[in-house]
């Protein structure tokens, strides 16, 4: 997982153009993701014994991945032995932090900086919005200076 820096440098919002390797990895995440997330439907049908070609876009239908969860855990209490269930349902707590992780890689901004040529530089989208902002309202030009050398 990403790591902080805690000295100023200056960076590049270029998303992981200048880094190939990391988008690699990255996109090797998303593909595994996209699977794993496809795999769900599959075992909603699966563990409700019902028609996969009805189940499956059901399942898919639902944006929230909670939902989702709550979904699976329902069928796999009348599907699994008690042994089962409480490993699927271990499975389950351990997915969702990961679908979080998964989620900030994909949803935040990549860049690079050339003080730190091995790594690629990411951003919470929202602390950008903020950056934004000052910039916009900034009352000087000087002040838009300032501010947009964290640009």
């Amino acid at each position: 997982m990403p790591q902080p820096i805690r000295v100023k440098c200056q960076f590049k919002m270029t998303g992981l153009t200048e880094r190939p390797e990391h988008a690699a990895v990255l996109g090797q995440i998303v593909g595994i993701s996209g699977r794993l997330e496809n795999s769900l439907g599959w075992l909603l049908a699966f563990f409700s014994g019902g028609s996969a070609s009805i189940t499956i876009p059901m399942f898919n239908a639902v944006a929230s991945t909670d939902a989702q969860r709550s979904m699976l855990l329902a069928a796999a209490h009348h599907a699994l032995s008690d042994l089962e269930l409480s490993a699927f349902r271990e499975l389950m707590e351990d997915f969702r932090p990961r679908y979080g992780e998964r989620n900030r890689l994909v949803h935040n901004l990549w860049g690079h900086s050339d003080a730190h040529p091995d790594k690629a530089l990411l951003w919470r989208a929202s602390d950008l919005g903020l950056v934004q902002a000052s910039l916009v309202t900034a009352t000087s030009l000087e002040a838009a200076l300032q501010t947009a050398h964290f640009l």
